[in-house]
Formats: structure tokens, sequence, C-alpha cells
């Protein structure tokens, strides 16, 4: 019998298999940390890339028309693959004008699509006072687009680390007039 447990002590045969499962663990959890990470960042440049888009597009022509931004709202979803869209985002639009140059930032319109996430406008209502970055606008006539992208991230392994409400603005100046009204 000892002569049996000393030959067990001196078998090296599938070391390398028990080491393999001890740090087997450790590797899974670096590997999907990892395409979380990437995952992650790649939401953030999605919405950031939406937002800005959605801004520029709309700030380019002299009118705004309701078919337009109806138009952007159903791009918008195509716009974030391979994110789903749906229940998961909201995107909203927003036409902000100084009358004078002493008043402040009014939101003189608001769109919102492309999901049906129930989220709200940081930056106002409709015929409120606007929560813009200060000094962004502030002689009279001058406007501003605003696109707020809001998305509820769901991680996709790392379920314990959490997720949440993302959102992403960007602001551009009209390029023609102010966009005062939706047409």
């Amino acid at each position: 019998m000892r002569a049996l447990l000393r030959a067990f002590r001196r078998d090296e045969r599938g070391l390398a298999g028990v080491e393999f499962l001890i740090i087997l663990p450790f590797m899974l959890l670096l590997i999907l940390g990892t395409v979380e990470v990437v995952r992650y960042a790649y939401l953030h440049m999605k919405l950031q890339n939406v937002a800005a888009n959605v801004a520029d597009i709309i700030s380019r022509p002299d009118q705004v028309a309701a078919s337009d931004l109806s138009n952007l709202f159903t791009a918008a979803p195509v716009m974030m693959r391979p994110f789903q869209a749906g229940a998961r985002m909201r995107l909203i639009v927003s036409g902000v004008v100084v009358e004078n140059e002493n008043d402040p930032p009014e939101i003189a319109w608001q769109a919102s699509g492309g999901g049906t996430l129930g989220a709200a406008s940081e930056v106002g209502s409709a015929g409120g006072v606007a929560d813009v970055p200060e000094g962004l606008v502030y002689f009279g006539g001058e406007a501003l687009i605003v696109a707020e992208i809001v998305y509820n991230y769901e991680p996709l392994f790392m379920r314990f680390a959490g997720g949440g409400f993302q959102r992403k603005m960007a602001y551009f100046r009209p390029r023609r007039g102010t966009l005062a009204a939706i047409n």
C-alpha cells in the first residue's frame, strides 16, 4: 500500500489538466469582462454618433418638417444596430431659440421617437426655458438644435455589473435661419 501511495504522489500525469481547471474561471471572467467593456464602449460611440447625425441633419434645411423628423426617428433604430431599439431607446430633438439678447433660451418645439422608452428630455419641455450649457446661446435671434438619445443598457454577460440609462446629447446651430417651428 505504501508503494502505491508513493507512486501516486510522484505521478505527474494530468497535472496540466488540473492547473487548467484551476485558472479556467479566471480566464472566462477576463474574456467575458473584456467583451462587455468593448460592447459598452461601442454602445457609447453609437449613441454619440446617432445624436450628432440627427442634430446635424435637422440643422441643415431652411425649415423643419414633421416628415423629416419622422424619417429620422425611423432611421435611428437602424443606425443603432446591432443594439436593439424598441423599448430600450428614445430619441428627443428640440429646437431652442433666444428671442432677445436678455431673454433666457426657450424650447420652441420638441419631438421624440425612434423607440418607446419612457424617457424625458433633460433640456426641458416645449414652451419652457431650455437647460443648455451656459454661453451656448445668448444673443437675440440665435437658435440651437439639441438631439438627445437615451438608451436603457443591459449587460450581455455580466448582469451583476448592472446597466442603466445612458444619455448622449449633441448641439448644432441651424445653418439657415432659426428653425423656430416645425412645418
